[in-house]
């Protein structure tokens, strides 16, 4: 029994998530901060951000009330729109569920990223059909990657499908409150695995690992990195767009502190710095800046300094 064959894909997806989720979160800070450059108004920029990614906080919060339901877990409250926030993370609290025991609050915490992971394998793969451009770069042909790229703008609705594929998987991370029983739900299975072993069905259990679970983790991790290919694109165009518009706008989005904000340009702006230079304001040039001058001492007037020298003249003819 090859281990590798086990471990090498969940290996290759935890090399995916983790650029994936970073990725992820710089997409929703800046996606938070354009709509607050647009408007300079916090609570417009949220409503922004959250039609933005509205499919995937739509699916998150519907799925969840279903789940409750059947469940039996009571729905506390039901609100419209979004709180005004300073950054860009979703809060998934338009449905607010009444608390529940661990397992059925992991449950309804955790099927929404499970149909949410199903809806952009459907949709990357059967619908889309993305899976055949990295087909495609892998036989190193050029003629084979354009024609792989070209046939997918002949899909039907293709920029429609391209989107909910993108606001889907951009909104799918369960949040911390959804992973808090997860563990207790990989402990069971931790166990019903090591009880299989014991009982001496660990060639049933390989042959599953080595088979559909390696199966299905490869088509997930080609999923996620036509996503990641895709979040490269919104990256470089949501960094465009906020570049024009801190220039056109002569502010600046700051995400080094827990909440973002705006800064003018004409504030501790220093030589060399890429904040954009206010509307208005002249370009830095050594013909407007206060250059320091050193300070001379005094200089006697020409006059005075005639005066002393006739004067000397004079002391030394007398002696």
């Amino acid at each position: 029994m090859d281990i590798t064959v086990i471990i090498g894909p969940w290996l290759s997806l935890l090399i995916i998530l983790v650029p994936l989720i970073y990725a992820e979160r710089w997409i929703h800070q800046h996606a938070y901060g354009i709509g607050y450059l647009l408007t300079r108004e916090k609570g417009t920029a949220t409503g922004f951000y959250y039609i933005f990614f509205f499919p995937a906080i739509f699916l998150h919060e519907f799925i969840q009330y279903l789940v409750a339901g059947v469940l039996n877990v009571k729905i506390k409250k039901i609100q419209a729109q979004p709180k005004t926030q300073d950054n860009g993370t979703i809060r998934y609290d338009f449905v607010v569920i009444d608390k529940a025991d661990r397992i059925r609050a992991s449950i309804i915490g955790g099927t929404p990223f499970l149909v949410a992971a199903f809806l952009v394998y459907t949709i990357s793969t059967s619908i889309l059909d993305l899976h055949t451009i990295p087909e495609a770069v892998a036989t190193g042909q050029l003629t084979q990657v354009t024609s792989a790229i070209q046939g997918q703008f002949n899909t039907p609705d293709f920029w429609f499908w391209l989107y909910m594929l993108f606001a889907i998987s951009n909104g799918m991370i369960p949040t911390k409150e959804d992973r808090a029983g997860w563990w207790l739900i990989l402990g069971v299975v931790g166990v019903i695995t090591v009880v299989f072993l014991v009982i001496g069905v660990d060639q049933v259990i390989w042959d599953t690992l080595a088979g559909p679970v390696t199966d299905a983790l490869s088509l997930v991790t080609t999923s996620l990195t036509i996503i990641l290919g895709l979040d490269v694109v919104v990256i470089f165009l949501l960094g465009v767009t906020e570049d024009a518009l801190e220039r056109t706008k002569g502010f600046k989005m700051d995400y080094s502190g827990p909440k973002q904000r705006t800064k003018s340009a004409a504030d501790k702006r220093q030589p060399g710095s890429n904040v954009p230079i206010p509307k208005g304001e002249l370009m830095p040039s050594i013909y407007n800046m206060e250059l320091p001058i050193p300070n001379f001492p005094d200089r006697p007037n020409p006059a005075v300094l005639r005066q002393r020298a006739a004067a000397q003249v004079t002391r030394e003819e007398a002696e």
